[in-house]
């Protein structure tokens, strides 16, 4: 059973985040960046082990769970399960399941592989 969560709210430790981040975890893109909450709603916390960055381009639509068309290819949707395998591989420093599932007030679903496409634009195999 999960008890209620306290998120916290800290704008500067939001807008940090960015500063120390300076590329988006998903593509690799170091332009038009933002953050972006892993676990939303009520469970919305500011902290490190809840927020990736994510460019506006492609990968916050995604994130969101929107299908985004981009250089002729359909992109779908990234899975709860996909966006903590890519914080945990891209931020394993932050990486906190405990605190995660906390926040969301259930446990957390199993991690899924990251899409090849990712890795191949993250790693510069794919043209971004």
């Amino acid at each position: 059973m999960y008890k209620k969560c306290h998120p916290i709210r800290d704008r500067e430790a939001y807008d940090l985040y960015l500063a120390q981040n300076p590329s988006c975890m998903i593509c690799g893109r170091s332009a038009n960046l933002s953050r972006h909450h892993i676990i939303g709603g009520t469970g919305r916390s500011d902290e490190p082990c809840n927020l990736i960055v994510a460019c506006l381009l492609l990968c916050h639509l995604l994130a969101e769970g929107g299908i985004v068309k981009h250089n002729g290819k359909r992109f779908m949707p990234l899975s709860l399960g996909q966006m903590l395998s890519i914080k945990k591989a891209r931020s394993p420093l932050e990486w906190n399941a405990e605190r995660l599932a906390e926040l969301r007030g259930s446990a957390l679903p199993d991690l899924e592989p990251i899409p090849e496409w990712v890795d191949a634009m993250y790693f510069g195999r794919m043209p971004r």
